[in-house]
């Protein structure tokens, strides 16, 4: 029987949920040793855009990295390494 392994960011509060602890600590182990531009490049692969408009003058461009990009993107890369 496999344990789903879930984790509540601290920012947003939203919950993220992994196949496995040990899921959770490749994907961790992944997004660690990855560069910005890669993970951001394997979700938009995968279909999941990590960023959101934002009035921010700081963001020209207007859109920023969600908040809880990081876990977000483990929790993809979790998923899509399990199937």
């Amino acid at each position: 029987m496999t344990t789903t392994h879930t984790i509540t960011d601290n920012e947003t509060g939203r919950d993220f949920t992994f196949p496995s602890e040990e899921a959770y600590e490749a994907a961790n182990y992944w997004c660690a040793n990855a560069t910005k531009e890669t993970v951001i490049e394997f979700c938009a692969k995968h279909g999941l855009d990590l960023h959101e408009a934002t009035d921010d003058p700081f963001f020209p461009a207007g859109r920023k990295l969600v908040d809880d990009w990081q876990n977000a993107a483990m929790e993809l890369y979790a998923r899509v390494s399990a199937d």
